[in-house]
This record gives C-alpha cells, structure tokens and sequence, in this order.
C-alpha cells in the first residue's frame, strides 16, 4: 500500500495510510446509500489518524521551517 505514497514524503504513518485508504474505498462506493456524510468521514479520520508532530520532525530544523511555511 505504501506504493500510492510519494517516495519523497518521509515521515508517514502505515496506520494512517489504511485509514485514509478506507476513507476512499467508502466514498467511491457506487451505491450511494451507502456512501458516509462528510460529518461521518470527518470524524473517522479525526479520530483515528494521529496529527500530532512526531518526534522525528521536532528533531529536524528544516521540518519545522516547512511547517511554518505552511501556516
């Protein structure tokens, strides 16, 4: 599964990327009864995706610089 992640990101979470993954698998589904609200999908991936800095990233000055770029 990690084959769909781009070989430059570093620091991902496997866990994470099966979580994302059955996000996706849930919004395609062609019967759209079945498909969750954005209410539902929100909170699948806020409760179950870690958005917490790793400690890797704390440890990299040119992470932090990317972050603070980004807000």
């Amino acid at each position: 599964m990690s084959n769909v992640v781009d070989p430059e990101l570093k620091h991902f979470r496997h866990e994470d990327l099966k979580v994302i993954c059955e996000v996706i698998t849930l919004c395609i589904n062609p019967d759209k009864t079945r498909q969750p609200s954005m209410r539902e999908l929100c909170s699948m991936l806020e409760n179950r995706i870690d958005t917490s800095v790793s400690v890797e990233l704390k440890s990299s000055s040119l992470a932090w610089a990317e972050l603070a770029l980004l807000s």
